[in-house]
């Protein structure tokens, strides 16, 4: 993981949007969505560290299976449906977005108050702009559905002006 996230920082790549898409790629392998004709010859399996580092290099440089995967999950999506022939409903079950922007690998539905964040956030699952999990689940700050829904008023707009 340190050198996974190493690359990411070296290249400027986002470690949330790489991982989760990655992942993503990995799931529809294992579930026999995509294949190796269409990874450019990758087996994609969760804990092949070499996949995963082969991907995320051709992901910085936009080649091979990686141009596609740097595109994320949105792209993904369609691309598999209308390339591959994968079910639609199927890929929005499993593929972790919203607004185009993947989501972080929190737990949400464990925190109503994070899920309320996600989809009211400008630019989609971005947790600093409504990052309410922590308030929420660890210090039980919004104990009632309306202080949830206050919170999730006023913290974009804390969360702006600082």
């Amino acid at each position: 993981m340190v050198e996974i996230n190493f690359y990411c920082d070296a290249y400027g790549l986002d470690t949330i949007s790489v991982g989760t898409s990655i992942a993503f790629a990995m799931e529809c392998f294992e579930r026999g969505l995509i294949d190796e004709y269409n990874t450019g010859g990758m087996k994609l399996r969760f804990g092949d560290k070499k996949a995963v580092l082969e991907l995320l290099h051709q992901m910085a440089k936009g080649r091979g299976f990686g141009a596609i995967v740097g595109q994320g999950i949105r792209q993904m999506k369609k691309m598999f449906a209308a390339n591959c022939g994968v079910d639609r409903h199927l890929l929005k079950d499993i593929g972790m977005e919203a607004k185009g922007l993947e989501f972080s690998e929190y737990i949400t539905k464990e925190s109503l108050a994070q899920q309320g964040g996600y989809g009211l956030a400008l630019k989609g699952a971005q947790h600093d702009e409504a990052w309410l999990i922590f308030l929420d689940m660890v210090h039980n700050f919004m104990p009632t559905f309306e202080k949830k829904a206050e919170a999730l008023h006023w913290f974009p707009m804390w969360r702006t002006w600082f």
